[in-house]
């Protein structure tokens, strides 16, 4: 019904898979690493979820 949400939705949770992903195999634990790169790529995934997700969610 709101493509956009879903779209959101959708980039957050594969920017969670990644995230997961990528900190299982990467060493760097630093808690500035971590609170500044971690959050910003979701946003970048979460932002292109919810502008794509208009345009490939239609029915």
């Amino acid at each position: 019904v709101r493509p956009r949400l879903t779209g959101l939705a959708a980039g957050v949770g594969a920017a969670g898979l990644a995230t997961l992903a990528y900190a299982l195999h990467c060493p760097e634990d630093a808690v500035p690493f971590l609170a500044t790169w971690y959050p910003l790529a979701m946003a970048v995934a979460g932002g292109l979820g919810a502008l794509a997700g208009p345009r490939l969610l239609r029915w």
